[in-house]
């Protein structure tokens, strides 16, 4: 059975980190927090519930990433937001994975919540998400706003597992303009 690290990039998620983190117990063999400075409670959440917290200033979420991937003491990696977690279907799938992986790479269904509702249409469902892979295959990249993880070959074989990532997105529309006037 392989070994799997989880790690989780943060910054002030104190609201989300714990629902992240349990969801994680029983699959993932570690739990990695790269946190950018919070000055909120996430740190202390974090280590109160068995994750190896490591302060690292923030350089862009694809560097953040890697820099959470170099933590790991496995290859075999899943990556998180600390407004995610995983469906019981998920993480059956992803212990079947440790079991025999198929595949270096695995994509997963990411269903998003907003305002309070899961969104299952206008192309937000399934958005599938590369975030269980072995670190040797492959590395994040940064594109403006969003990273997405790119294989080192092109033409890598993707498996594609059942089960959900929940994602909590935005609680109020307040919320979501904040983020939109932040990234404009």
């Amino acid at each position: 059975m392989i070994r799997l690290s989880a790690v989780i990039i943060t910054y002030n998620e104190e609201k989300n980190i714990a629902r992240c983190i349990a969801s994680l117990q029983g699959v993932a063999d570690e739990i990695i927090v790269a946190d950018s400075f919070s000055t909120d409670q996430t740190a202390t959440i974090a280590t109160s519930m068995g994750a190896r917290v490591v302060q690292h200033p923030f350089a862009g979420y694809a560097a953040q990433k890697n820099h959470a991937t170099t933590l790991a003491s496995s290859d075999w990696i899943l990556s998180l937001d600390a407004d995610e977690e995983l469906t019981e279907t998920l993480k059956q799938s992803i212990l079947s994975v440790k079991k025999s992986p198929s595949q270096l790479v695995y994509k997963i269904p990411r269903i998003t919540n907003y305002c309070g509702r899961w969104i299952r249409y206008a192309g937000w469902y399934p958005d599938h998400q590369t975030r269980l892979y072995n670190r040797t295959a492959g590395s994040w990249q940064e594109l403006r706003v969003h990273e997405y993880w790119k294989a080192n070959e092109p033409g890598t074989k993707m498996g594609l597992l059942q089960g959900d990532i929940r994602h909590y997105s935005f609680a109020s529309i307040s919320e979501h303009l904040r983020k939109i006037d932040r990234y404009t």
